[in-house]
């Protein structure tokens, strides 16, 4: 992800196809063409892909595979600094164990602290606020561009692994000021987005907004 929200935008839907749009070993890896064609169609109704882009997809979908490929191979065999995990045995068990972030040199990855409850921080929050869901209306554009036009900082906020915004809030979501609920990925065509595909998906998305603002 090197390149998300600094190069073409065709080669992030190129990476989010791997992530998305590959069944898993029972189905031999195979690329669902319905998964694609819902997230195009999810992506299309916010921004319109050019003809040059759909016909450079597929190569960008096996550049993006082969990159993947070329990294993890040599990730297994050097030593990177500031990984935050280390390859304990290799294939065809393949398997790695944890590292500490204060074990590390270069920490990359992510800083997270808790911060209590998630009422109070929304209630807290002085700027506007973002509460992604698929139980929620698709992105209105001139709703978009208020808040990105704000001079606050923005709070985006997602669900968790075993439940959404909503099931979370309950009714209490109604006591709650500034705020707009979307659904960033309408036609995701399954259940849930993992979190670290979410966010990235989701600032891709807001990207798109400032770009065309």
């Amino acid at each position: 992800f090197t390149c998300s929200c600094n190069h073409c935008f065709a080669l992030e839907i190129a990476i989010c196809f791997n992530a998305l749009c590959c069944d898993g070993y029972n189905d031999n890896l195979s690329f669902n063409v319905t998964k694609a064609k819902n997230f195009v169609k999810g992506y299309s109704s916010i921004r319109e892909l050019s003809e040059l882009e759909k016909k450079s997809i597929k190569v960008l979908f096996q550049g993006a595979a082969l990159r993947f490929l070329l990294t993890r191979v040599f990730d297994a065999l050097n030593k990177v600094e500031g990984a935050i995990v280390k390859i304990k045995d290799t294939l065809p068990n393949f398997s790695v164990h944890d590292i500490e972030k204060d074990q590390l040199p270069n920490f990359w990855s992510y800083n997270v602290k808790h911060g209590g409850n998630l009422f109070s921080l929304l209630t807290e929050w002085k700027g506007p606020k973002i509460l992604t869901s698929r139980k929620s209306k698709k992105i209105k554009n001139e709703d978009m561009q208020k808040i990105l036009s704000s001079k606050e900082e923005i709070l985006v906020v997602f669900g968790t692994t075993d439940k959404g915004i909503h099931e979370m809030l309950d009714k209490k979501i109604s006591n709650i000021q500034n705020f707009k609920a979307w659904n960033f990925f309408p036609h995701q065509g399954t259940e849930t987005v993992r979190l670290e595909e979410a966010i990235l998906g989701c600032l891709a998305i807001i990207n798109v907004h400032t770009f065309n603002k």
